[in-house]
């Protein structure tokens, strides 16, 4: 098949002994319309993330801009993360950051964007 009936996921399941446990997140930013903001992130890492893995953030869907840095907010802050690779992501749009390790815990980030020229749905 296409290249993008391969990368398609086409089901989901759960094997018996095997659980899956949702990653409890929060995402706090202004709602004004085009506004250069911090987004702050909180997240429980319920495992320990070694050299190698990732993360990866995608924005809610009013944030127009959503990167490593800007020019009017500056580079992401790992602020519990420790030191960490960033690498941005234009479509869909997102940034997947490389920890160089990570305890299981709660962590908290910023990463600069900017929302979209109009005023967003309360549901947004």
């Amino acid at each position: 098949g296409s290249a993008a009936a391969k990368k398609a996921v086409v089901g989901w399941t759960q094997p018996s002994g095997f659980t899956i446990d949702a990653m409890s997140a929060r995402v706090l930013y202004s709602k004004l319309a085009g506004v250069a903001v911090d987004i702050g992130i909180t997240f429980l890492a319920r495992s320990d993330i070694s050299s190698g893995g990732y993360i990866l953030i995608r924005p809610p869907s009013v944030v127009e801009e959503f990167r490593c840095g800007n020019t009017e907010r500056g580079e992401i802050q790992g602020l519990s993360l420790g030191e960490i690779e960033c690498e941005y992501i234009p479509s869909p749009l997102g940034v997947k950051l490389f920890p160089s390790s990570l305890q299981a815990g709660l962590h908290v980030l910023t990463i600069p964007a900017e929302t979209a020229l109009k005023e967003p749905d309360t549901a947004d």
